[in-house]
């Protein structure tokens, strides 16, 4: 599971993934996360194709899946996503995720 050194998930920062879109579309995120059950306000940051697009982890301290409701438009080719902790958003830790063409 993605998280840092403190043993409460990832509480800051960002990590960064190169993907490869074959078809231009638009797509539907997932994660798979978890969270401690106090982490009310644990949200994710992600930004591709300039689009940046925030999710609620809550997940009251067990492993869910959630699914984004707004689809990305991404154009075929190569892209950065960027996954990071919006300001006081931290506390998660990520299992996976992914995009799959809606």
């Amino acid at each position: 599971a993605l998280a840092d050194d403190t043993g409460y998930g990832l509480l800051r920062g960002s990590v960064e993934y190169r993907i490869n879109v074959a078809s231009a579309g638009n797509y539907r995120l997932a994660y798979r996360v978890a969270t401690f059950a106090v982490s009310t306000d644990a949200r994710i940051e992600l930004t591709v194709g300039g689009q940046t697009v925030v999710t609620s982890a809550h997940t009251d301290g067990s492993w869910n899946t959630i699914v984004e409701s707004k689809l990305l438009a991404l154009p075929a080719g190569e892209h950065t996503v960027r996954l990071s902790v919006p300001e006081r958003g931290g506390g998660w830790y990520l299992n996976w995720f992914s995009l799959q063409r809606a």
